[in-house]
């Protein structure tokens, strides 16, 4: 089973509220006491940022009314499928009600017994990883179902990950370019307690990634830089540095005329990379002269199904 975040049912006002109200609400995602959270987001957030959500979310669902997220995660598990031979691979989102009970137990029902539950974030996260896990396990145990689970470990240096995103990257790049590899930005109050740890510490892992990235055979010969940076910051708080948009803002500052952004944190795209990447950074770096090359995610790339497949293992 793919596990991935999720998207509103639609882009209407409505349905973004209701997505955010529960994406926001998650203590894994904000760790504020429970009342403080409900009315921040539910008060304040939430009714703020769902107009203006909406107007972008619109922009990534299909005629038929699927959302850009869902459709290439169920492209990757039918592609899954196809390389496995056959077996069932299964799809879910994290954030929206009932979602992952119902392959729970659709899964009983086609007589599978045992699960192999792959979070769609190769690095781990309070809020990404970890929330995933834990919220299959609570609907596994809450449900009762004789599934047995099982998860891999984050896999932020799975060689086939980082060829996925080194073909997307080859594919877009010039010799000598300057690439950014932009990650899901982190609240440091969420990273401290797993400092250190290999299995757990975010910034490590997305630094590991850009390096091996960095040392692909497919892009090291091209005389590329490669620097880290997260987005997707809101709030007063401190978060995990650079900022996206302020490193290209000090880039141009710098002269640099061109610069290639991917983010490998994000298997298949989603508003925060075709829209807050592939769209607002894009205008606000271009207004300024620049060139910015923004490369899009593996999505149901077959290097990317071999990779999860091989976690399946």
């Amino acid at each position: 089973m793919l596990i991935n975040t999720g998207s509103p049912r639609s882009a209407s006002v409505e349905d973004v509220r209701a997505y955010l109200t529960d994406f926001l609400t998650d203590p894994r995602v904000i760790d504020l006491p429970f009342v403080f959270r409900q009315l921040l987001v539910r008060g304040i957030i939430a009714p703020l940022r769902a107009p203006k959500s909406a107007l972008k979310y619109s922009a990534l669902f299909s005629p038929d009314g699927e959302a850009l997220l869902v459709k290439e995660t169920n492209a990757l598990a039918s592609r899954i499928a196809e390389l496995s031979g056959g077996r069932p691979v299964y799809t879910a989102m994290r954030y929206g009600r009932g979602a992952v009970q119902e392959v729970l137990e659709k899964a009983v029902r086609d007589g599978v017994t045992g699960l192999r539950v792959i979070p769609m974030f190769p690095h781990y996260a309070m809020s990404s990883f970890e929330t995933a896990m834990a919220h299959v396990r609570s609907e596994q145990a809450r449900l009762s179902l004789p599934l047995q689970l099982t998860f891999p470990h984050p896999y932020f240096n799975h060689p086939l990950l980082i060829e996925a995103f080194a073909e997307k990257i080859a594919a877009a790049v010039r010799p000598h370019d300057r690439v950014l590899c932009s990650y899901h930005g982190v609240p440091l109050s969420q990273l401290r307690a797993y400092a250190g740890d290999p299995q757990r510490d975010y910034v490590l892992q997305t630094e590991e990634t850009t390096r091996l990235l960095s040392r692909h055979p497919l892009l090291e010969a091209l005389g590329l830089t490669f620097e880290t940076v997260y987005q997707s910051r809101f709030g007063n708080g401190k978060w995990t540095e650079p900022n996206t948009q302020e490193r290209l803002s000090e880039l141009r500052d710098q002269g640099h005329k061109r610069v290639t952004v991917v983010c490998p944190g994000f298997l298949c795209d989603n508003l925060e990379t075709v829209f807050e990447i592939g769209v607002e950074a894009k205008e606000s770096f271009e207004k300024r002269g620049g060139e910015l090359i923004f490369i899009p995610c593996p999505n149901h790339s077959d290097t990317l199904a071999r990779a999860l497949l091989s976690l399946s293992f």
